[in-house]
C-alpha cells in the first residue's frame, strides 16, 4: 500500500501513443488530458509505461462542474489499473502549476472514504469527511 505517490503529466499529454516520459511514469499516477483517443486507450498506454493509476482531466479548461462517464470503447481490451476523471479546471491548473514550477511531477495523497457515507449525499469535499 502506498501512502503517497507521484502524479506525473503524460508526454504526449493526451497519451494516445507511446509515452516519451515512460521512465518517470513508472510507479506513478499518470495525469492525462482528455481527447484524441478513447479513455481505455489512454489507460492502456499508461499501464504499459508502468503507471499504477491514471487521472484523466477534461480538455475544457472552463469545465468546473460537468463530469464525464469514462466508458469502454467497444473493444475486447481491458486495463488493470484504476482510472478517474478530473474536472478540466482542476486538471489544467495542476498541469500549469507543474509547468510553471518546472516540476516533473508532484507528490499526491489520495483520501479514501472510510466513513461509509456516499459522497453524493453530502455537500462537502470528500477529504473533510475523514
Amino acid at each position: 500500500m502506498m501512502d503517497s505517490v507521484q502524479l506525473v503529466p503524460a508526454d504526449p499529454e493526451d497519451a494516445c501513443g507511446e509515452l516519451y516520459n515512460a521512465p518517470i511514469i513508472l510507479n506513478s499516477v499518470a495525469l492525462i488530458k482528455r481527447g484524441h483517443c478513447s479513455f481505455l486507450s489512454k489507460v492502456i498506454v499508461a499501464e504499459r509505461a508502468g503507471a499504477v493509476a491514471v487521472v484523466i482531466y477534461d480538455h475544457d479548461e472552463k469545465n468546473d462542474w460537468s463530469f464525464i462517464d469514462m466508458i469502454g470503447d467497444g473493444s475486447e481490451r481491458e486495463a488493470s489499473i484504476p482510472a478517474v476523471f478530473l474536472l478540466g479546471r482542476d486538471g489544467n491548473n495542476i498541469q500549469r502549476s507543474l509547468h510553471y514550477h518546472h516540476l516533473l511531477g508532484a507528490v499526491i495523497n489520495i483520501p479514501v472514504n472510510i466513513t461509509g457515507k456516499a459522497l453524493g449525499l453530502v455537500n462537502v469535499p470528500p477529504w473533510s469527511l475523514f
